[in-house]
């Protein structure tokens, strides 16, 4: 079974991502889902996830500081979702990690998902 940590302090679409992920993924994995990115990032230091779900705009910890947290920590299954294309996206980890923008189209997020946990 795959792990996922998914971040997003939009309680509303963080339920409806991960009940997506738990419903339409090609394999079975179990969904750790937060609102809260300074819980989150305790959780990425004492838990081992093969993937995290980010969202890029959250108070305390921004999701620039979850992946900054990731690929420093040799975690490199990182996708970052955001409403906007974070300039830094375009330098610092270009190719590194997979966008996705918001609004969220279930069906390419599912496949993208798909995707990354091959």
């Amino acid at each position: 079974m795959k792990k996922i940590l998914l971040i997003d302090d939009d309680a509303p679409l963080l339920e409806i991502l991960a009940e997506t992920l738990q419903d339409s993924l090609d394999c079975p994995v179990e969904v750790t889902a937060l609102e809260c990115s300074k819980t989150a990032l305790e959780r990425l230091k004492s838990h081992q996830y093969d993937l995290v779900i980010t969202d890029y705009r959250m108070p305390n910890i921004s999701g620039k500081d979850i992946v900054d947290y990731c690929l420093a920590n040799q975690i490199n299954n990182v996708v970052l979702i955001s409403g906007e294309c974070p300039e830094f996206m375009q330098t610092d980890y270009q190719g590194k990690i997979k966008f996705i923008p918001k609004p969220v189209h279930f069906i390419e997020f599912v496949k993208i998902i798909n995707n990354k946990l091959k």
